[in-house]
Formats: C-alpha cells, structure tokens, sequence
C-alpha cells in the first residue's frame, strides 16, 4: 500500500503526458484539415514521404498518435533535460497551443453531434433523414446539371470504371473499365476531359488516378464515406479545394448489399463535384 502511495506521484505524470499527448496529436490532425491553419502540409507529405504514412502524418485521427506522439513525447523527454526548468513552461507554449486545440476540436465536435444530431467529420455530413435526397433520381439530376456544363463545351467524358448507356451517344466519351481490358495507366486520355467516377475504390496507382483529376477539366465523383472508400475521398479532398460535397442515401430502395470497401453502410453516400473551368 505504501509504495503504491510512493508510485502514485510518477503515474500520475504518466497520465498527464498520455493525455497532453494525446490532444497535442488530435490538435495536429485538426489544425491540418481542410480549410484549417495548416491545410497546405498534407501537400508538402504527399510530395516527400510515402503514401503509408499519409494516415500517420495527417489524415487518420487516430494513426496519427504513431508519428506525431513520438514527436511529443522526444521533445517533451529534451525540454525536461536539456532545458532549465525555469524555461520549460516557455518552451512547452507550442505544445499546449496545439493540445488546446485538440480539446477545442474534441469539445466543437461533442458539441454539434448532441446539439445538431450529426458527426462532424471535417465537411462530409453522415447521413442523416434526408428524404428528398434519399432518391436515385436526385443524383441523376445533379450528374445531368453538371456533365451540361462539359458537354456544352465539347469535353470529352472519360467514366472511370463503369458505362453510362446514355452517355454512350456523345462524341467522345470513353468507359475506362478494367474488367473490359480498360486500364487507366495504360490508356492515352484526351487532355480537355471531365472526368465521371459512378462508384470511388481504386485499386491501381491513386497517385495515378490524382494526376488524371488534376488534369481535367472537373470531375464528379460518388463514393461512399465509409472503409477504404471514404479514405479515398478524404485524399481527394485534401488535394483539391473548393470541391462541391453533397451526400444522399438509398436506404429506403429495399434490400441492398453494400461492399465492405464501403464500410457494410449503404447509407453514408456522397457526390464530390468540382464544377468545369
């Protein structure tokens, strides 16, 4: 009992390292989000490490503890030993700053699910009771609305792993479909295109599959926000601003599997549009 007593003092500064930690970690993940202060880093990661360690770096809330705790916890085992303790608390700002932050974001998000009814998941809004939305007519609408733009402006459309029959009739559109012997690293695109994917999970090269947006004339894209699918999207996201989001369901069209590349929910489905330029 007495040496639990004795020990009490070291796991209690244990505890508030884990948990500083912890929110300096989160705070890290939020400060990189879309539209947030250092929403231009996911770029500079892209650019030099490995797609791996992109889940690691800034885009998963969770792997992020990997590389971003060691980061706390070898400066915090620095500033301790290195650095008088009269300048610690000055030294350690950086890391509180960016803690607080974490527990804002935790507090911000905790806030709007019990208060708005939803999970706040940096722009892409879960499903919730969106009847008008909940109709595969809607979605058609919207890919009619947008692919006017393109072919109004001679585009060629380019469908990256399925075929619309009804856009079979405009010149130049092309399925790009590899279980017809279609693969997009291997096929020669059109430098003017938009660019439709009717179903987001690519299994080749998505540095490839990102440089064939980048170099279109606008896209659209449906994909659900859930299992590698919603990984995908929120990679897309990251590298392309101002992009339209709009989610709907098909909850309510009877029985209907959903792959677990989208995380078993049919029910968290969304349309990234970036509109022709």
């Amino acid at each position: 009992m007495y040496y639990g007593l004795l020990q009490w003092p070291q796991t209690f500064d244990m505890l508030q390292l884990v948990i500083t930690g912890a929110f300096f970690c989160y705070g890290w993940y939020t400060l990189q989000r879309q539209n947030f202060l250092l929403d231009k880093l996911p770029k500079f990661w892209k650019r030099y490490f490995p797609k791996a360690m992109y889940e690691a770096l800034f885009s998963c809330g969770i792997c992020v503890s990997s590389i971003w705790g060691i980061v706390f916890l070898l400066s915090q085992y620095a500033i301790i030993n290195f650095i008088p303790a009269q300048f610690q608390p000055l030294a350690n700002i950086p890391f509180y700053i960016v803690a607080m932050c974490g527990i804002c974001a935790v507090i911000d998000r905790a806030v709007k699910y019990f208060e708005y009814g939803y999970k706040y998941t940096g722009g892409i809004i879960t499903d919730s009771d969106y009847s008008y939305l909940n109709k595969f007519e809607f979605r058609d609408k919207i890919y009619d609305c947008f692919l006017q733009a393109a072919i109004d402006k001679d585009y060629p459309i380019i469908e990256i792993g399925g075929l619309t029959q009804n856009l079979t009739r405009y010149p130049g559109y092309l399925s790009v479909e590899k279980r017809e012997g279609h693969d997009l690293q291997t096929t020669v695109l059109p430098r003017d295109k938009f660019i439709l994917v009717k179903g987001l999970l690519y299994e080749g090269d998505f540095d490839h599959l990102i440089n064939v947006l980048t170099h279109s004339k606008g896209f659209i894209i449906e994909a659900s926000i859930g299992g590698e699918s919603g990984k995908q999207v929120q990679w897309i996201l990251d590298k392309f601003d101002g992009v339209i989001k709009m989610n709907y369901s098909i909850s309510n069209f009877g029985i209907t599997e959903c792959p677990e590349h989208c995380g078993n929910n049919i029910n968290n489905r969304i349309i990234l549009i970036q509109p022709v330029q």
